[in-house]
């Protein structure tokens, strides 16, 4: 794999123009689907000026950057500030959304579609949505963003080849909040594009030394506020949970986060892994396979097969078949002693 900064244009002039970026909450699953749309042969940049790094491949007329999981677009870490100006260099965001944590991860997606950027939508885990019994009226969805939605599983494959096709295709920019939009027209003559303009207005400090305006803007929270309220809306409007009440997964759940039962429910599990790891396996089973099946069985058997060879008085000897010898204590105590509280564990 080799290491080069994304900006770095004499090594990308055989490079594809246009940038596919792939956004998201952290652990929403974006690397499969980098490597689905990549292959498994990929670049690792480094993002110039930290120490974060970028997997970077290739798709039809796309360069495919994989961006660090972020909860919103700002510069507050190293992985915002890659994902921020990634996302505002993109052509296309591919954007993975967690089905079982929509009012969460669409946060991140209305900011990049206020941003004005082209987006697709990726519904991921939706079989982990569905043994919630959660359920999201993708079509709905897609009509008040206005993006495409694809509804999808990574780990089944599901929603691949509508990806696929989907970005051969491009995205569309979305519907984007008005009340945010009217103070984005008074900075946009700021700047050189909407996305640096929601920037500007969130206090960017790297936008505003960018273009050294010493105007002070207090819109991050405003905007924050407007767009958590905006998504929760939608949320209401799209995701039903009619089943999950009737869970039992889900009722233990919610009786484990009462204290008055999950305090007892804790000391009961503490308990019962106490007899299972420091009892039965520790004591019992790790008392057969040490000193029965390790011990006697196993240390029989390699003395017998080396006696004709090896001298257990001679310094070889100790060395192999000794008390601490490399034939015998390590084996009886790796696989007698230590594997099965591995396993245990």
């Amino acid at each position: 794999m080799q290491k080069h900064s994304i900006f770095d244009q004499d090594k990308h002039k055989s490079s594809p123009p246009l940038k596919l970026v792939l956004a998201g909450n952290p652990n929403v699953g974006k690397s499969i689907f980098f490597n689905y749309l990549t292959g498994i042969y990929a670049d690792v940049s480094n993002f110039p000026g930290t120490t974060v790094d970028l997997s970077i491949g290739y798709f039809d007329k796309y360069t495919v950057i994989d961006t660090p999981g972020v909860y919103g677009i700002s510069s507050f870490n190293d992985e915002e500030r890659v994902a921020r100006d990634a996302v505002i260099h993109a052509d296309l965001i591919l954007n993975i959304v967690d089905a079982v944590h929509i009012e969460r991860d669409l946060f991140l997606t209305q900011q990049i579609i206020d941003m004005g950027k082209p987006l697709i939508l990726v519904l991921n885990m939706m079989d982990e949505a569905e043994k919630y019994g959660i359920e999201i009226d993708a079509e709905a969805l897609s009509e008040i963003l206005g993006v495409l939605v694809i509804p999808a599983s990574a780990v089944k494959g599901m929603g691949f080849s509508q990806i696929k096709n989907a970005v051969l295709k491009g995205g569309t920019i979305g519907n984007r909040i008005p009340e945010i939009q009217y103070y984005m027209n008074n900075a946009r003559q700021f700047v050189t594009n909407d996305a640096e303009a929601i920037m500007l207005l969130e206090e960017d400090e790297s936008i505003i030394k960018r273009y050294k305006s010493d105007k002070r803007y207090c819109c991050r929270e405003l905007f924050y506020n407007t767009r958590r309220n905006y998504v929760n809306k939608i949320v209401s409007l799209v995701q039903y949970k009619a089943n999950i009440k009737n869970s039992k997964l889900s009722s233990f759940g919610n009786l484990m986060l009462n204290p008055a039962a999950g305090i007892p429910i804790l000391i009961f599990i503490l308990f019962l892994l106490y007899e299972l790891i420091g009892k039965v396996i520790a004591q019992h089973i790790v008392g057969i396979t040490e000193d029965i099946i390790m011990g006697t069985y196993y240390y029989n058997f390699i003395i017998h097969i080396t006696s004709n060879i090896l001298d257990s008085t001679t310094l070889t000897g100790r060395l192999l078949i000794g008390e601490f010898g490399i034939l015998t204590m390590v084996p009886i105590y790796i696989a007698g002693l230590l594997l099965p509280l591995v396993i245990g564990f």
